[in-house]
């Protein structure tokens, strides 16, 4: 056999052992692939060291493509002994092991039974090239080795993290999901599972050999009042017992919003003041410890509210809060009383908790019980594009600051930490982490934590049918199978070489020459291409996974490289590699690249960022708010005959002095681009290879200004009226910056706005246009049309009724969660952003194919509303109304501006509502009405006036339209609301 890696291995160790100053005789296992040992199982032995022996036994004879060894009850005669036993010995950790060989035996030693299992599969990792890289055969790789040998003397393997779990989600309690638990503890994984899978009947056995462990509870508030799961009671009758307790003591239920409500789902808490509800739960909690925890050793309980953020607002609740708005102290006095009540009737019970949702801080006044087993530091919104420690973004910085004070409170009550890490993000998409994920696994050492448990869905699990809709859950394991691999490997060794282990794994499973051809390559542009994209992602960000595919050309290189390694893995004489490579190709296509397709789609209103930093004009996009800036590309030929293959990519940011735009050009021939034009300013750059700008402020109506930049920096402004001859004399004082690279061409501009005649005002939206027209020397087309012409937007690039919004927002930035916030004090003054959800109608809202405008709300007895489509663009809306619709106003000035288009037949008037806030609800406190019209009129009237802001602590502006008659109609547009002056 020729020499490979796993051979360096074998290699290293005999030389640790000459190091050692002793020479040892190996210990033959397999002999030209027949067995020279007996697996000793004594008359008795546990379903773990049975399932251990057979694993073992299993796979020698697979890896020699020999004979299996005998599995008796004393060694055959002529043979050597293989052994189990478990050991007090202290070196040893909870779930480590120990293997010992001399010159007859060979012994599995471990504290725990699961050891037994550990001790097998890494004995054949270690001394033969098995690997398990994915669940079920399709991961399962080795080279045939006629003879497997195991150096004399003894070796001892520890976890660095106590508990290694993962958290399937999605997957049907009734899946066996044997591959997914094989696989877990091939790489050293423990199984802990709920105990309607580990105690079903058709499972149970088999998952007893596995060592599972029972973990029961979750998210059990509303368990532990009713009492489900225990005495054995059938739900049924469980859920009829409770409503009727909600009838008799509708005080044990929360109160909201003045109104004791039953407990449906996971939205509420019950009242954890009343004493009855303290001692209904710890009397059920205490049953489900001895009824069905100790059903498995280090069987435990997982305590968590139910999965929701509303608690009960009862005058006792409430105090004790002890003045603060989190839910930390009652969070912690409840559970501390839950604790105590088990804890002194059941002193071994094995309790666990968690930090989450709005008690997710560390405690300062009331403490977590010291007798809890572990703390799971439950943050989902995680960040995973940045390091845990980046100090610059906003998500991670928060949670790794909550990281650190739990650090220090748990040395102090001496509760083990573990995380929870939701990675699959509910399997909608996959996330390239392989790289950061690992530097995630060291800091979480680092900070004391010794327990790891990311959610993946099981690739062999069953799911409900509403998971059809989502067919990425199935196969987001194998999108992320490089983490999770990674994650197996370095839970129970913090000091993984994960580089070299990324290498191993990748060659093995694309394939060498497929790996080398353009998956390695794949892998790390993907990776790159999401690390640098701007915005936090992971479970519950706003981020879209469309935008990951901004960077000019990264699209097209990542299709080139799935190209050569497809090519090169056809040649692959084991077909797995070609599968592997084409099974990335469509979970690719799955979510990047539709995504991509749905964010291009979708995309009609551009989020312009205010500046954060000094920018200087150089042609270098390097600055943190180009980096910050959302990309716009999609660029569709003025043909209407496609998007363009030579893309565009247009990035935005602003001041209120200037506006920034950031061009990258892809152009296979920069060095053959016309320009032709000498004159720096107004001479006729048209003709050469150029992108334009259109620019079109509230107050321009339909005119606009054009600038017209060359690939050479040259430049052409005037300010256009339809109709009428356009204005020559407007110089727009643009400041600009070209540069030519290998495969674009790239601008950089800075556009003061004062010749423009309007600032950028957060809560604003300009209509924009931008035009690319590829010009190059040699190519003759008629007329001087260019080689190709492509906009932002669609139709005409003249046409100010296509122009895409620019909405100008505050800084980037993210909520206390972690979540990316949407800093526009204005939202959706244009209408074209739908509500995902639809609508339900009812009598009193009668809403067109119930699609909503994002961020608008109805009002009054009735509604009638739909939005409507214009002729030049379907996908830009406006709304026709007959009724009342209001939207937010955020923003913190004394007067305002308001524009707005309207057509149509009717009574117009628009007001302030003005509320105050109390318990999260809105009450109506005063409207200010200041405008009143009849509007009779076919075609779009625009409005403008400037008002006053009422001083309340929240302002609504209503938009209402009362019509003169039944049969009226009513459109509005562009209904936008801008600060007036600073």
């Amino acid at each position: 056999m020729k020499k490979s890696f796993y051979g360096k291995i074998l290699a290293s160790s005999v030389i640790a052992v000459l190091l050692s100053g002793t020479l040892f005789a190996d210990f033959p296992l397999m002999q030209n692939g027949k067995s020279v040992c007996t697996i000793v199982v004594k008359k008795g032995a546990s379903p773990v060291e049975k399932h251990a022996a057979e694993e073992l036994a299993k796979f020698l004879a697979k890896i020699s493509k020999g004979e299996k060894p005998v599995i008796a009850e004393k060694a055959v005669n002529g043979t050597k002994s293989i052994r189990f036993a478990l050991t007090d010995d202290k070196r040893l950790k909870d779930e480590g092991f120990m293997v010992k060989t001399t010159k007859n035996d060979l012994t599995f030693y471990g504290r725990q039974e699961v050891g037994f299992l550990y001790g097998v599969y890494e004995l054949l990792k270690k001394y033969t090239t098995i690997r398990w890289l994915v669940p079920g055969d399709d991961g399962e790789y080795f080279t045939v080795q006629k003879n497997i040998t195991v150096p004399e003397g003894e070796w001892i393997s520890n976890p660095d993290f106590f508990f290694r779990n993962i958290n399937w989600g999605a997957a049907s309690v009734a899946s066996p999901k044997w591959d997914s638990y094989d696989w877990m503890l091939r790489n050293r994984l423990r199984i802990f599972d709920i105990p309607q899978t580990v105690l079903r009947p058709e499972l149970k056995a088999e998952l007893k050999k596995r060592a599972a462990v029972i973990q029961d509870g979750g998210h059990c508030f509303t368990l532990l009042l009713a009492g489900y799961y225990i005495d054995g009671r059938k739900n049924k009758d469980v859920t009829k017992d409770f409503h009727k307790m909600y009838k008799e003591h509708p005080e044990y239920f929360p109160l909201i919003n003045g109104k004791r409500t039953f407990l449906e789902g996971q939205k509420y808490q019950p009242c954890t003041s009343n004493p009855d509800v303290i001692r209904i739960m710890a009397e059920n909690l205490l049953k489900n410890v001895q009824q069905t925890c100790s059903q498995t050793p280090g069987g435990c309980y997982r305590l968590v509210n139910n999965d929701g953020t509303g608690w009960c607002q009862c005058e006792n609740c409430k105090k004790l809060d002890l003045g603060s708005n989190m839910m930390t102290n009652r969070y912690w006095t409840f559970m501390n009383q839950l604790i105590d009540y088990v804890k002194k009737r059941e002193p071994n019970a094995k309790l666990n908790t968690i930090a989450y949702q709005n008690f997710q801080e560390a405690p300062t006044q009331i403490l977590p019980d010291k007798r809890f087993a572990t703390m799971e530091l439950s943050f989902n919104r995680i960040c995973y594009r940045h390091r845990l420690d980046d100090p610059n973004c906003l998500t991670n910085s928060n949670y790794y600051r909550m990281h650190k004070d739990w650090q220090k409170l748990s040395e102090k009550i001496k509760i083990p930490l573990v995380t929870y890490g939701q990675i699959n993000v509910f399997g909608s998409a996959f996330m390239p982490i392989e790289y950061i994920y690992p530097d995630f696994m060291r800091l979480y050492y680092k900070l004391g934590i010794r327990g790891i448990r990311p959610q993946m869905p099981p690739p062999d699990g069953k799911y409900s049918k509403k998971y059809d809709k989502y067919p990425m859950t199935k196969l987001c394991w194998y999108g992320m199978w490089q983490t999770m691999y990674t994650f197996a490997e370095q839970s129970w060794n913090i000091k993984t070489d994960t580089d070299k282990l990324t290498e191993e794994i990748n060659t093995l499973y694309y394939g060498k020459a497929a790996w080398e051809a353009g998956m390695r390559d794949f892998r790390k542009l993907l990776s790159k291409a999401f690390l640098e994209t701007p915005g936090c992602y992971g479970h519950g960000h706003s981020s879209p996974l469309g935008r990951c595919l901004d960077r000019p050309g990264v699209h097209e290189q990542l299709l080139k490289y799935l190209d050569a390694a497809e090519k090169a893995a056809a040649k692959d004489p084991d077909k797995r590699a070609l599968a592997h490579v084409q099974r990335e190709r469509k979970i690719f296509a799955m979510t990047w690249e539709k995504f991509r397709k749905d964010y291009l789609a979708n995309h009609r209103e551009i989020r312009s960022y205010r500046r954060s930093a000094p920018v200087k004009i150089d042609g270098n996009l390097d600055e943190p708010d180009w980096k910050k800036a959302d990309t716009v590309s999609g660029f569709k030929l003025t043909n209407n005959t496609g998007f363009a293959k030579n893309q565009t990519y247009v990035r935005v940011f602003h001041e209120e002095e200037n506006i920034y735009f950031g061009v990258e050009c892809m152009e296979p021939m920069t060095d053959k681009v016309t320009e032709d034009t000498r004159e720096a300013l107004d001479g006729p750059v048209w003709q050469d290879n150029t992108v334009e700008f259109f620019l079109n402020h509230p107050d321009l109506a339909n005119s606009y200004y054009q600038i017209i930049v060359s690939s050479a920096g040259k430049v052409f402004d005037h300010y256009v009226t339809p109709g009428s001859k356009p204005d020559r004399s407007f110089t727009s004082g643009i400041e600009v910056k070209t540069k030519k690279l290998k495969d674009r061409w790239i601008l950089e501009a800075r556009i003061p706005t004062a010749p423009l005649g309007e600032k950028c005002f957060d809560g604003q939206a300009w209509k924009v246009n931008v035009l690319r027209a590829r010009k190059i020397n040699g190519i003759v087309m008629h007329s001087g049309v260019p080689v190709e012409s492509s906009t932002w937007s669609i139709g005409t690039p003249h046409n100010v009724g296509v122009f895409l919004p620019v909405n100008f927002c505050k800084e980037r930035s993210v909520n206390k969660d972690g979540a990316e916030l949407d800093t526009r004090v204005w939202r959706n003054g244009s209408f074209n952003e739908v509500d995902k959800k639809k609508h339900k109608n009812n009598p009193a809202r009668q809403i067109k194919d119930g699609k909503k405008p994002s961020s608008w709300h109805f009002s009054g007895k009735k509604v009638v509303a739909s939005l409507e489509g214009s002729p030049e663009d379907p996908k830009a809306h406006f709304l026709r109304i007959n009724g009342i619709v209001a939207n937010d106003y955020l923003g913190k000035s004394e007067k305002v501006k308001i524009r707005f288009r309207v057509r149509g037949t009717g009574f117009v008037q628009f007001a302030w509502y003005c509320y105050d806030i109390k318990n999260g609800r809105r009450l109506h406190k005063k409207s200010i009405y200041f405008y009143k019209e009849n509007i009779d009129s076919k075609e779009w009237k625009d409005i403008a006036m400037e008002v006053p802001l009422p001083k309340f602590d929240l302002t609504k502006f209503a938009a209402g339209f009362y019509p003169k008659n039944a049969n009226s109609t009513m459109d509005f547009d562009e209904v936008y609301i801008t600060a007036s002056g600073k």
